[in-house]
This record gives structure tokens, C-alpha cells and sequence, in this order.
């Protein structure tokens, strides 16, 4: 395998993460909302509860995540990320499209006036596809983070802390994801203790 890229990114590219980072934003918008009639995150997460699944006051790590990628996107769109941009910009752009996707499956859960409902099918249907959308992107920033290298103190704010970050809460995010398909379907690899090694 040859040495990661790096320099400043193609036009195309520039573009395709200033329209990535747009398309993060608004189905996250979305998602944490309502709008449209859709039911948030919080409204799934609080019907289908796990051992792993933090306190809610802990999803605001989203806040210094999309403001550091937003920052990072501007770096890289504005062509000033010459080391990191090319290594970093595709798969950041793989994690997003993963998150979005996660976001419009994990939104058809089945729920009926804020609780769970639905047969175990109906509900591994959403679980598993979710918790390997969740895998995807933990292991995109993974191997973003594993091309990170050198670069200006910019680039290690806005691009290296960042990916850092979000890995970390998509670490998280898919041992929820796997507890939700384990609760319905070896009970045991949902209990505490197995959460507690998870």
C-alpha cells in the first residue's frame, strides 16, 4: 500500500466536504428536532434504553463535534489543510454518510406514544442494519485518525481533534448499537456485566 496522500484537495473535493458537512448539519437538524414529524434521537434512544446508553446530558459532546468539524471543513474547503486535507477529507465524507443513513434508519424504530412497540423482527430490522451503519463510521474515523500525521496546529485542532472526538463517540454509539440487537436476541450479552466489559 503506498504513503498516504497529502497537499491541498482537488476543487471537487473542496466541494464535496463543504456539501457533506451542509448535508451532516441539516439531517441532523432534523433528526434532533422533530421536524417534519419525525421522532428525534432522544425520543427513540429514551424508548429503547440500554446498560451502555450515557446520560443524556452527555450527547452534547455533538456541540464541540460539529463546530470542530465545521472549522475543519472551512480548513480544508479553503485549501489551507496541505497535510491532512486529502488523507482525511473521504473519510470524514464515509462517516457522515454513514451517521445520516444511521439517523434515517434508527428513525423508523418501532414506537407508539414515546414507547417501544413491535415485534422482535420489527425491531432487529432497525437494530442491525443501525449497528453496522454505526461500525462503518467508528471504523472510517478510526482509519482517519490512523493517517494523521504531522500537519500545521490548525490542522491538528480543527481536523485531528475533531476526528478524534467522534471516534471516540462512535466507539460508544456502536457498543450501544450492538446491545440493542443483543437485547433481542442472546439477552445475556445485554446484561449490566456484559455492558460492563463492552
Amino acid at each position: 500500500m503506498g504513503a498516504a496522500q497529502s497537499g491541498p484537495l482537488s476543487g471537487s473535493m473542496r466541494v464535496a466536504i463543504a456539501a457533506g458537512y451542509t448535508i451532516l448539519l441539516a439531517v441532523n437538524g432534523i433528526f434532533g428536532s422533530g421536524a417534519f414529524g419525525v421522532p428525534t434521537n432522544a425520543e427513540v434512544s429514551d424508548a429503547y434504553p440500554t446498560n451502555v446508553t450515557p446520560a443524556g446530558l452527555t450527547f452534547a459532546v455533538w456541540g464541540p463535534i460539529f463546530l470542530l468539524q465545521g472549522a475543519g471543513t472551512v480548513l480544508m474547503a479553503a485549501g489551507k489543510a496541505p497535510t491532512l486535507g486529502c488523507r482525511v477529507a473521504p473519510l470524514w465524507l464515509a462517516t457522515w454518510a454513514f451517521e445520516c443513513a444511521w439517523q434515517l434508519v434508527f428513525a423508523h424504530a418501532p414506537l407508539e406514544d414515546g414507547k417501544a412497540t413491535g415485534t422482535t423482527s420489527q425491531k432487529l430490522a432497525v437494530f442491525v442494519p443501525s449497528f453496522f451503519l454505526l461500525a462503518g463510521g467508528f471504523a472510517s474515523m478510526i482509519k482517519a485518525g490512523s493517517l494523521i500525521k504531522g500537519g500545521t496546529a490548525a490542522e491538528s485542532l480543527l481536523i485531528a481533534l475533531p476526528t478524534g472526538i467522534n471516534a471516540a463517540w462512535l466507539a460508544a454509539a456502536t457498543g450501544i448499537g450492538f446491545t440493542l440487537v443483543a437485547q433481542n436476541t442472546a439477552p445475556a450479552l445485554a446484561s449490566p456485566e456484559a455492558g460492563a466489559v463492552l
